[in-house]
């Protein structure tokens, strides 16, 4: 049974770090090119794969191994760098009236630092005009064109 786990909170640190995975193994493996488009592999312990596009496909051998990575070792944590001033300052100003009360401090917090006034709440300027909206276009058919089967000629005989 899944059970959600917290992984963090405003205040305290990260309980589950972010690894910088992509450049940790890119020292030591090399890219395989095309590999979406590859759906059959066969990975043994030497660094050599087998690839196939499909299951009747030719097999492709690649060595992807530059250096083995040493034992014990784990990629740097990556830093989450957080929302940007402007991203603050929209949720502050835009979202939190519709978040709870007693959430409003964590979810949509009062900026860390102010937005200079030229700059709204989305990132644009305010000075911009805002694009009037399209008006409708005209019905091209006649007031007697119908959309049914028929060949847009009004019935006029009454039926019974």
């Amino acid at each position: 049974m899944n059970v959600g786990k917290l992984v963090g909170s405003e205040n305290d640190p990260t309980q589950v770090p972010t690894y910088d995975w992509t450049k940790y193994l890119s020292q030591y493996f090399s890219r395989i090119k095309g590999i979406k488009s590859s759906h059959h592999f066969h990975f043994d312990g030497t660094g050599v794969i087998r690839i196939k596009e499909n299951i009747e496909a030719e097999e492709v051998r690649l060595n992807v191994t530059k250096l083995f990575p040493p034992q014990n070792t784990m990629p740097d944590i990556v830093q989450a760098p957080g929302l940007s001033v402007q991203r603050q300052t929209y949720l502050y100003k835009e979202i939190q009236p519709f978040v709870a009360e007693d959430k409003r401090n964590i979810v949509t917090p009062l900026p860390s630092e102010s937005v200079p006034e030229e700059i709204d709440s989305d990132g644009e300027n305010e000075e911009t005009v805002p694009v009037p909206p399209k008006r409708a276009k005209k019905n091209p058919r006649s007031q007697n064109q119908g959309r049914g089967r028929g060949r847009g000629i009004a019935n006029t005989t009454p039926q019974q």
